[in-house]
């Protein structure tokens, strides 16, 4: 039995942010590039597409919110070392299948196999990496892993276009296996557990308006992820109206990835963004309109402009929602997981929506439905903000 400190201690920032970059080239594959492999390989069109990714979506939301009950379960048969491990372990082994079977229906289990794994494998990271740590070292710390995972994610996408511009967009996803064994082993220096979170310090480096910010990131972080959702998988096709070249349309659409690189490491370096309404406003504000702008966008630079915006936005919720989350939730995997799950809430809903307003109205049902659901979302995220402002009852 291994001692306490070894058992329960800080986890080694350096390993995280290995694990994390490594399976994340995974997560942005996946998430981002499968319907240039699915449309290049299988001759999918937009609606096939936009339904693989309601499915992914769907997979990744209830693996999510399953993280923590299951890890509960299995407590008494391995830790959360163990399962992390064996998450990346499923994911290195069903890489290569799409390769070696060579069909459609191969790619739609491996898309549900990766994202149902990810959806376990993001919380654990999240609480082995948030855990034991405070205030502004917890904030230093995500911005670490935000810039980890968000540069792999871009990288991920760019590196796919000389694969897809040369016919073998399907090898994208099967090299993956190698990263993810390499970050199975990796995981194999963290502590068997995640580090105690104590009270005390929790309660010092929390302020009164953090619950209110979370619980509008609760809306916010899944409509990000709707318009993510939503126009991941129109990507090949409105780039390909607008004459990119077939190599090129990666590369382009990783662009809003590098916005996000940007944004993160801004925060990362500043402190004023934290605790301030004025934040998640602006994000706001970009991300909707960056939307917009890359859907109706009637050239290549207005739709260089849009991603731009729309990934500096997104950015921003991202890294504010994961802050709250884990600062409030006491850096727990059912924070993580429930983090976790309102991605995949927007993952499924996204695609849905804009489904839904292709097949009555094209590029603009598309915006009109997605915006539909935008509208429903930020009224329940703006209430807190209403609240605060409302002057009190006489």
């Amino acid at each position: 039995m291994p001692d306490a400190p070894a058992a329960r201690g800080t986890s080694p920032l350096w390993a995280i942010l290995a694990i994390t970059f490594l399976a994340s080239l995974g997560t942005g594959v996946v998430w981002n590039g499968l319907a240039f492999i699915t449309r290049e390989t299988y001759g999918y069109g937009e609606a096939a597409n936009l339904l693989l990714a309601v499915f992914n979506g769907a997979v990744y939301v209830l693996a999510a919110f399953g993280a923590g009950p299951l890890m509960r379960r299995l407590r008494r048969w391995t830790s959360p070392r163990g399962l992390l491990v064996a998450v990346l372990a499923v994911q290195a082994a069903c890489c290569p299948l799409p390769v070696a079977f060579e069909s459609s229906a191969a790619i739609w289990v491996v898309a549900g196999l990766l994202s149902a794994a990810s959806a376990v494998q993001w919380p654990l990271i999240e609480s082995y990496l948030t855990a034991g740590r405070h205030g502004g070292e917890m904030r230093r710390t995500i911005g670490w892993w935000n810039i980890a995972w968000m540069s792999a994610v871009f990288l991920s996408l760019f590196g796919m276009g000389p694969l897809v511009g040369g016919g073998l967009a399907e090898w994208s996803l099967a090299a993956l296996g190698v990263l993810f064994a390499v970050g199975a082993a990796i995981t194999l220096v963290l502590p068997i557990e995640p580090s105690p979170h104590a009270d005390e310090a929790v309660e010092a480096h929390v302020t009164a308006e953090y619950p209110r910010l979370l619980f509008s990131c609760r809306f916010l972080l899944p409509m990000s992820y709707v318009l993510v959702g939503a126009i991941s998988p129109l990507m090949p096709y409105l780039l390909a109206d607008l004459g990119a070249p077939l190599g090129v349309q990666t590369p382009i659409t990783s662009l809003w990835l590098l916005a996000r690189v940007a944004s993160a490491a801004i925060m990362w370096r500043t402190h004023f963004w934290h605790g301030r309404w004025t934040t998640l406003v602006v994000a706001t504000v970009l991300m909707v309109g960056g939307f917009g702008v890359m859907v109706l966008a009637d050239s290549l630079l207005a739709m260089r402009v849009g991603l731009l915006a729309f990934g500096f936005g997104q950015g921003i919720v991202y890294y504010a929602a994961l802050y709250y989350a884990m600062a409030v939730g006491r850096a727990g995997v059912d924070a993580g997981g429930t983090h976790e799950g309102l991605i995949g809430l927007g993952y499924g809903v996204g695609p849905a929506a804009a489904l839904a307003g292709s097949l009555v109205a094209g590029g603009p049902g598309i915006v009109a439905a997605v915006w539909i659901v935008v509208g429903i979302t930020a009224l329940p995220a703006a209430l807190p903000l209403i609240r605060r402002r409302a002057p009190p009852a006489a």
